[in-house]
């Protein structure tokens, strides 16, 4: 692009990053972060968010927190997009207990979350024992100002399965439904394969 004059720009690098992460070359991606550095084009928090998704996808985690670390120090705003990529990635690759700290931390910051950030913690801390905290944290959602989705209800009714809770996994389905949140077929499958 350069080469004919047209000097790329954010959108453009964070595009073409996102697609080496989705194609597995995180190298390249991260190659085209540091080229990034160097021109006009500065990294913004859509950038650093891809980033980071990337590398945890890509199990490097150490490399991912160390990106968070940058983000913070460059002084960028961190959005709760970024917050649910840390949490998020935290979780797939085996730190949940990391990840409910950090959430705990977040917490008492007072930061305003959405549905997504409270259905990864209530998973996480299921995942760490934290079953009265995640269920505490369950019944507060609405008093957050948000609303139970099905990953929600899924992600509730699951491990309660797997921790041998099924009645109240029951009592949280009849909730499900009279919430007008209706199962899908995703729910179904979950909830069945845990029981």
């Amino acid at each position: 692009m350069v080469s004919i004059g047209i000097q790329p720009n954010a959108i453009t690098y964070n595009t073409l990053i996102d697609g080496y992460f989705k194609a597995g070359m995180v190298d390249a991606a991260l190659t085209l972060f540091r080229e990034m550095l160097g021109v006009a084009a500065k990294p913004d928090t859509v950038t650093y968010n891809i980033i980071m998704d990337g590398l945890f996808k890509a199990g490097k985690t150490v490399a991912a927190k160390e990106k968070f670390h940058e983000m913070v120090k460059s002084g960028l705003r961190l959005s709760i997009d970024t917050y649910n990529v840390i949490l998020s990635g935290l979780c797939k690759n085996g730190c949940a207990d990391e990840a409910v700290m950090l959430f705990d931390k977040l917490q008492a910051m007072n930061l305003k979350f959405d549905i997504i950030t409270l259905n990864t913690i209530i998973d996480a801390m299921f995942n760490v024992g934290r079953i009265e905290q995640a269920k505490n944290l369950f019944v507060a959602i609405p008093a957050k100002g948000l609303v139970p989705n099905v990953i929600t209800y899924t992600t509730m009714m699951s491990n309660l399965i797997e921790k041998g809770l099924v009645e109240e996994a029951d009592s949280i389905f009849s909730s499900m439904e009279t919430s007008g949140c209706p199962p899908n077929k995703c729910y179904y499958q979950k909830v069945t394969e845990k029981r």
